[in-house]
C-alpha cells in the first residue's frame, strides 16, 4: 500500500499469520519491521518511523581514467542493499541507505573490479571513490586427437579457492574463464582426459 498526504496506510485482506512491514520512500532509509501478527476479524495498527537517508557517492576509474557504465554495489553481506551504474564520467550514486557496516563493490566487464568495506552513519553524505583492478582470464582451447577442435565440451578447473570451477567451450572449442587468484591448478574435462597443470 501507499501512504496519504497525512502518511497513514492501510493494507487489506491480510490473511492471519505474521508478517514484515517494509517500508522505502524517497529521501529517507528503508525500514522493516518484523514479527507483526495479523488476528481473524481485527485490524493490526503498526506505526513506522523513518529516518533520512544517507547517501554514498563516489568515481570509478582505472588507470586514471574514468570507468562509464561500470555496476556499482552496496551489499550487506550476500544481500544487495543499493545498486546503480557510472554515468559517462565514471560518477555514481547511492542514495536512501540505512546505517550499517557494509561492502561497496563496482564491476566492469572491460575494466575489472574494485570492493571495499564501508561503514555508513545515517542521514550523512559520504564519498567513496574506486579503482578497478583487472580480474586475471584464462584462454584455451580443447582439441579431439587428430588435432580437430572440440566444441561444447566442459572444462573443470581443479584447486580454485571456491571450489572447482566448470565452464563450457563454445561452438569452436575455445573457453574463457575470469577471476581466478594466482596460484597453481589443474584444468581437466569432467569426464577425464589428460589433466593439465598451469599457473
Amino acid at each position: 500500500g501507499s501512504t496519504d498526504a497525512e502518511g497513514n496506510y492501510l493494507i487489506e485482506t491480510v490473511p492471519v499469520g505474521n508478517w514484515t512491514i517494509r517500508t522505502r520512500a524517497a529521501g529517507f532509509a528503508r525500514a522493516e519491521i518484523s514479527g507483526v501478527t495479523v488476528t481473524g476479524g481485527g485490524e493490526t495498527t503498526v506505526d513506522i518511523s523513518l529516518t533520512p537517508g544517507a547517501t554514498i557517492t563516489g568515481r570509478v576509474s582505472a588507470d586514471g581514467d574514468p570507468v562509464p557504465d561500470a555496476i556499482v554495489d552496496l551489499l550487506d553481506g550476500t544481500a544487495l542493499v543499493a545498486s546503480n551504474r557510472t554515468d559517462a564520467s565514471g560518477n555514481y550514486t547511492l542514495s536512501d541507505l540505512g546505517a550499517g557496516s557494509y561492502t561497496i563493490q563496482a564491476v566492469s566487464q572491460a575494466h575489472g573490479e574494485a570492493n571495499a568495506p564501508i561503514t555508513v552513519t545515517a542521514s550523512t553524505n559520504q564519498t567513496r571513490d574506486l579503482v578497478l583492478t583487472a580480474v586475471p582470464e584464462i584462454h584455451g582451447s580443447v582439441r579431439y586427437v587428430g588435432g580437430t577442435l572440440a566444441g561444447r565440451q566442459g572444462v573443470r578447473i581443479v584447486n580454485a579457492p571456491d571450489g572447482d570451477e566448470f565452464t563450457m567451450t563454445d561452438t569452436d572449442g575455445r573457453f574463457t574463464l575470469h577471476g581466478l587468484a594466482t596460484g597453481n591448478y589443474v584444468w581437466s574435462l569432467p569426464d577425464g582426459g589428460h589433466p593439465v597443470p598451469f599457473t
